[in-house]
């Protein structure tokens, strides 16, 4: 008759070569499943980003119905947001259409937008962690197209775009104290390409190539930064509502 000492004794512990070999055949599976979650999240972060551009989109077109087809302000990167040339900014008139505060309201409150919070404000790709946003030297992660404000005693219209399907008229920032931004200073945060919206107000990812100018590594499309470069045969979304604009 088996006693329970003789079958404690027939029990078989691991020894550390098979432990070692379990441990590696963890570490290979994580190392295979990292990278798919990694590109799953950055897929999540598109996705956001995405839709918050196409809320922007339709509220800039909702502000344009309202003030006879213009397209609002650029704002004033060279003074504080609370200063009063900043009032009819488009961070500053466009978000009521959005049910949002202000930007300087959220700045004024403490709440600016950084890329830890997932706002209508914020990219959740962006990367500048380290931004510390005050309301001399804000941080912007969306922008308004500076080639559709002229800089002049009024904005271009709505209806002056040639293409409004591929005309750009907000895009990813690069994360600085511009809240505007054009081709020369364009930038590809999601999967080698980047969010915009357009002037019919739908939203669209474009890969760097197609929205890139003045990029010496995109020599098809380098020194285009002008409305006729802009608008050349083969350039298919713009930066400027139409060729020649000012």
């Amino acid at each position: 008759m088996t006693t329970m000492a003789s079958e404690r004794r027939n029990l078989r512990a691991f020894t550390l070569i098979e432990l070692l070999v379990v441990v590696a055949i963890i570490g290979i599976l994580a190392a295979m499943l990292l990278p798919a979650l990694a590109k799953a999240r950055e897929k999540s972060n598109a996705v956001f980003c995405l839709h918050n551009l196409h809320q922007w989109g339709l509220a800039f077109n909702m502000y344009a119905d309202d003030f006879n087809d213009y397209w609002p302000y650029e704002g004033n990167y060279y003074v504080s947001l609370d200063d009063p040339t900043q009032v009819s900014a488009w961070h500053e008139v466009v978000p009521k259409y959005l049910n949002q505060p202000k930007l300087v309201e959220l700045y004024q409150a403490g709440k600016a937008p950084t890329p830890r919070t997932r706002n209508i404000w914020s990219c959740p790709s962006a990367k500048n962690f380290s931004a510390t946003p005050t309301l001399a030297v804000p941080y912007f992660m969306y922008a308004f197209n500076a080639c559709m404000d002229p800089n002049g005693p009024e904005q271009f219209k709505r209806v002056e775009m040639t293409e409004p399907t591929t005309t750009i008229i907000l895009a990813e920032e690069p994360e600085d104290n511009f809240g505007a931004t054009n081709g020369k200073y364009a930038r590809a945060r999601h999967s080698g390409g980047s969010n915009f919206v357009f002037g019919d107000g739908h939203a669209e990812w474009l890969p760097w190539a197609s929205f890139c100018r003045e990029c010496p590594a995109n020599p098809a499309l380098y020194n285009n930064s002008t409305a006729s470069g802009d608008w050349k045969p083969g350039v298919k979304y713009h930066w400027y509502p139409y060729k020649g604009a000012p």
